[in-house]
């Protein structure tokens, strides 16, 4: 079977740079008012404002969420491959 050799500060570094980049992402929520057009357009664009800003704002969540959990996944197999590694090491 083919050793996984994870580089940790690699991985951590390379994390804490998708946090960085992630809190850097700014979501705004702009006013659709649009001065000299009809109240119907200016109503459709409010809604599609609305939606970017529910769909960038629930990104945002699950990308940061994502970034959490994958992180501490690799820090548990790296613990995991350390632990298994001293035990072999040992000879138990």
């Amino acid at each position: 079977m083919p050793e996984i050799k994870i580089k940790e500060q690699e991985v951590t570094a390379a994390f804490h740079e998708l946090n960085s980049r992630l809190q850097a992402l700014e979501v705004v929520k702009h006013d659709a008012a649009l001065t000299h057009t009809s109240m119907e357009f200016a109503s459709v664009m409010e809604q599609i404002e609305d939606s970017y800003y529910q769909h960038m704002t629930q990104y945002k969540r699950l990308l940061a969420k994502f970034q959490q959990d994958a992180l501490k996944n690799i820090q548990e197999f790296i613990e995991k491959e350390k632990e298994v590694g001293e035990t072999i090491s040992s000879g138990r």
